[in-house]
């Protein structure tokens, strides 16, 4: 549980309406008038969704870092909330929360890519009994990763990785690619080769 969370009960408990100043409600709680007004307009008003993942967390939150992460729409902020372990990580988590908006405003096609297609990918590799770089072991093993996250909610050096190794699959001879192939076909992705294949003629 999170010491947002738990801030926010107590928050909560003292002030259940809103008629004392910012100032009088930090005397109160021993705050800055910073940290209560983040409280007040921006935290306190959370969805149950998003508090539940608060009080669920690991993660040593931060109330200025859930603060910026509640300037953004709701559908962003609940994709900032399920990414806080790495904006916890990184060397700058104000700019890493801005780098998750833009990941998921900017127009990847890669992003409408199904988790299964990723899977199924992985599944065809195995059987081809593939294991050399780039798709090594390793390379294959990741694509578990990207079945489960999706390709939206990886880092930027993940998708990095995965956008090396379609670009490596598209330089190989057309009868024998990985990511376009008729066993993906077969098996109901054909949007998601379409898709490739539009990565592959805008690069």
């Amino acid at each position: 549980m999170s010491e947002v969370y738990n801030d926010l009960v107590e928050y909560n408990n003292l002030f259940q309406d809103d008629y004392l100043s910012v100032k009088e409600q930090a005397t109160l709680m021993n705050w800055g008038e910073r940290k209560c007004y983040i409280y007040r307009f921006f935290i306190k008003n959370l969805t149950k969704e998003e508090l539940e993942i608060l009080k669920e967390t690991s993660v040593k939150t931060d109330y200025e870092i859930i603060g910026a992460i509640c300037l953004h729409s709701l559908e962003i902020r609940l994709k900032m909330f399920h990414q806080l372990e790495r904006i916890e990580k990184a060397r700058s988590q104000f700019e890493e929360i801005q780098l998750i908006f833009e990941e998921n405003t900017t127009n990847n096609p890669l992003n409408s890519i199904s988790n299964e297609f990723w899977k199924t990918v992985k599944i065809y590799l195995i059987q081809l009994e593939i294991d050399s770089y780039p798709f090594n072991k390793k390379a294959i093993n990741f694509l578990n990763s990207v079945a489960f996250n999706g390709y939206s909610n990886l880092t930027i050096p993940q998708k990095k990785w995965i956008d090396g190794l379609i670009e490596a699959d598209k330089n190989r001879a057309e009868t024998d690619h990985f990511f376009v192939n008729d066993f993906l076909i077969q098996n109901g992705f054909e949007n998601d080769c379409k898709i490739i294949e539009l990565v592959w003629a805008n690069h």
